[in-house]
């Protein structure tokens, strides 16, 4: 938390130390620092303006050792603003310096200068920023080259001379040029031979009740194959089904520029042949992990899909999105899973199929982006994400039995509350239109989606618990940054972070798609006694809450999770704790 943002002075102490003159104006030398010392506040000086401004000149801030934060020692950051003409405080200076260690020892020094050169006060036409952000690699083949050393506004001292020629010697050096690559399989799962990466590893070895041990290989290319065009794909094998499964994807710009650089534009294709559980769709990364593997809400029913798409992606400058897809879908009950509905004499469906056509329209206003290699990952910032899709039925070719229409939308926005911590909020809704359809075309909020986080998926719920085509469901994941545990003694000197949150599910079911009230529909999903599994959300909503310790060790969170309604039946969980893994400042 800055000292001079709104609200700061509820959480910092602020003291005159003196006046001075400099250049014949006068500043104020006002000295602060944060009431607890173990919230991540600064400490130290700024130099305002003392006159009715009162605009900042110079600041020093300091984070300390006994602030809440992880690997950093120490913090300096020193900035330096100058007057111009028209009276604006515009940046000449930035030095960041960091001290990187454990708790007890300090392991490297970092340090980084930044100066603000040419300043021009004088206005720009709006039209030199109409249009979409382009990205320009300027090449002068034939200008001469001039040594670095020219156009510095700073010489180097002897000793950041000294540390190039030492970064030049380590990056020759081969055992440290395998660091890296070990914590990329470390980081990501993924281990980079070049062109291609395999991976991700956690998706190597699965184990489930129909296919049992599953091994699986896979892998994507890299930029070094392509920046205009990639291909992941896997293939995967069940000692206890015997069946070969397999997934490959390719896609390409059509722009001309790096397939993932933003504004982007591409066409991918995309097959898949393999088993999931009911009600998920395509994706590179399907659930079926190596720690869901051991986890207590496994699935046990399955279903095997052949899905073929083709879809494109175009990005616009205003940060709106358009993507389209055309999906076909053929789905096939397998093993103690049936697709049977409820007439007098039932009929069994041996195959359910689908062709969707897909129109997603998103808007992240001032998004931003970070690369490595193909990937590219939003950065949250305060700005919100709204997305709005809708999906089409088209029934009566290549076998498709269903026309249905589907309407969703989401709102994502991640609130900085410092100094307590951060939350990210989701609320999403929809409606399916449609006579007749199987319960795997509804929505099932408990399917775990292809991205990854704690607003995505539901931890107790059951496979296929719940069923509705009009819903609505709100998530809120809070972490506190240790703002309760900073002020408790034993634990500010453990330095654990406190997590909360809450998801929550409504929704309803029409009669022409509830097998109850239709019995033609295909019957919902039940057990090896023939007890139904499968309902629709009654007059109250799902809710489950958690709540957690982060930061144990520095490495380790543990929550624990319970139902708030619909306690859990036979083999159900009403309450877990869960254990994980999380690298972070």
């Amino acid at each position: 938390l800055s000292p001079i943002a709104a609200g700061a002075t509820a959480f910092y102490r602020y003291k005159i130390q003196d006046t001075v003159k400099i250049e014949g104006k006068d500043y104020i030398e006002l000295h602060f620092e944060g009431k607890s010392a173990i919230d991540l506040l600064f400490y130290g000086d700024l130099l305002i303006s003392d006159d009715t401004r009162y605009a900042v000149h110079s600041a020093t801030l300091n984070i300390g050792r006994s602030a809440n934060i992880n690997w950093i020692n120490d913090v300096q950051i020193d900035l330096s603003y100058s007057e111009f003409k028209n009276g604006s405080m515009l940046p000449v200076r930035a030095d960041l310096k960091m001290l990187f260690g454990g708790s007890k020892s300090d392991v490297l020094y970092g340090r980084r200068e930044t100066q603000y050169l040419g300043h021009r006060t004088d206005s720009i036409s709006n039209e030199n920023f109409a249009g979409v952000p382009v990205e320009k690699r300027y090449l002068l083949p034939s200008a001469p080259k001039v040594p670095i050393v020219g156009v510095r506004p700073t010489p180097l001292s002897h000793a950041e001379l000294g540390a190039y020629q030492k970064v030049d010697s380590v990056q020759n050096m081969r055992s440290f040029n395998q660091l890296p690559a070990l914590g990329y399989l470390l980081a990501k799962g993924y281990y980079n031979a070049g062109k291609v990466e395999f991976g991700p590893l956690e998706y190597l070895y699965s184990r489930n009740n129909y296919e049992g041990n599953r091994v699986r290989l896979s892998g994507r290319t890299t930029r070094l194959f392509s920046e205009k065009a990639y291909i992941e794909g896997y293939t995967a094998y069940g000692d206890k089904d015997k069946e070969l499964k397999y997934y490959l994807s390719t896609a390409f710009t059509l722009n001309g520029e790096r397939i993932v650089q933003f504004p982007a534009n591409y066409l991918r294709f995309t097959v898949q042949h393999d088993v999931m559980e009911p009600g998920r769709g395509l994706g590179f990364l399907k659930g079926d992990g190596f720690f869901r593997s051991f986890g207590k809400n496994r699935p046990n029913k399955w279903q095997f899909n052949d899905i073929y798409r083709i879809d494109h992606l175009i990005e616009f400058g205003n940060h709106v999105s358009v993507g389209t897809a055309f999906t076909h879908t053929r789905r096939q009950p397998r093993a103690d899973l049936f697709y049977i509905n409820s007439l007098p004499l039932p009929d069994t469906v041996r195959q359910v199929n689908t062709n969707d056509l897909q129109l997603i329209l998103r808007w992240a206003p001032n998004e931003e982006f970070t690369y490595h290699n193909l990937d590219r990952g939003t950065v949250e910032n305060k700005y919100p994400i709204f997305t709005l899709q809708y999906n089409k039925g088209l029934k009566g070719f290549w076998g498709a039995d269903y026309s249905y229409d589907a309407l969703r939308f989401s709102i994502f926005k991640r609130l900085f509350l410092s100094p307590a911590g951060q939350a990210d909020f989701e609320f999403s809704g929809g409606r399916i239109w449609g006579k007749h359809l199987p319960y795997t075309l509804l929505e099932l909020p408990d399917v775990n989606r292809d991205k990854q986080g704690p607003l995505v998926n539901f931890d107790l719920m059951a496979t296929s618990e719940f069923v509705s085509d009009q819903f609505l469901k709100l998530t809120y994941y809070h972490n506190w940054n240790g703002f309760f545990f900073n002020r408790i003694p034993l634990f500010r000197r453990l330095k654990w972070r406190e997590v909360t949150g809450f998801k929550a599910f409504y929704g309803k079911l029409s009669d022409a798609n509830n097998p109850f009230v239709t019995p033609e529909n295909i019957q919902f999903e039940a057990d090896k006694n023939g007890i139904i599994q499968t309902k629709a959300v009654r007059n109250k909503p799902y809710v489950e809450g958690l709540v957690g310790v982060d930061n144990i060790f520095k490495l380790i969170r543990l929550e624990y999770k319970k139902r708030l309604s619909y306690s859990g039946g036979e083999g159900i969980p009403s309450d877990t704790f869960t254990a994980s893994l999380h690298f972070n400042f």
